[in-house]
C-alpha cells in the first residue's frame, strides 16, 4: 500500500502544496486531484517535493499537465524541495524546462530565476 500525505498553505495568492511519499502510477492521481480541489481560480501553485523520494515518468507527465491547467488559467506552476533521485530524475529528462525548479521556497514564491535550477 502507498501512502501520498498533503498540506496546503497561503502564501498571499500563492497555494503552497507540500507533499511526502512516493509519486507513481499509483498515487500521481491523487496531488492532481488535490491540488485541483485546493486551487483557485488565480492558479499561482508552489508544490514543495522535499518529502518526496521518487517520482517516476507518469507523475512528472502529471506535473508538467497540471503546469499547463495553471498557465490556462493565467498562473503558473513552481516546484522547490527537488534533491536525490527525484533531483536526478528531473535532470535526465529537463523537467525545469517544462515547469519551473527553485531552490527555496522563498525563491519558488518570488520567482527568484537567479535561484531556478537550470538542467
Amino acid at each position: 500500500m502507498s501512502s501520498l500525505n498533503f498540506h496546503a498553505a497561503r502564501h498571499g495568492p500563492v497555494l503552497v502544496l507540500s507533499v511526502e511519499g512516493d509519486l507513481h502510477l499509483g498515487t500521481h492521481s491523487w496531488l492532481a486531484d488535490f491540488m485541483e480541489g485546493t486551487m483557485d481560480a488565480e492558479a499561482q501553485v508552489v508544490i514543495d517535493l522535499d518529502g518526496v523520494y521518487l517520482c517516476d515518468a507518469t507523475s512528472m507527465t502529471m506535473l508538467v499537465a497540471m503546469a499547463e491547467t495553471c498557465r490556462g488559467r493565467g498562473g503558473w506552476l513552481r516546484l522547490t524541495g527537488v534533491w536525490g533521485l527525484v533531483g536526478r530524475a528531473f535532470a535526465i529528462v529537463s523537467l525545469g524546462r517544462a515547469v519551473p525548479v527553485y531552490a527555496t521556497l522563498a525563491a519558488a514564491l518570488a520567482g527568484d530565476e537567479r535561484e531556478r535550477i537550470k538542467d
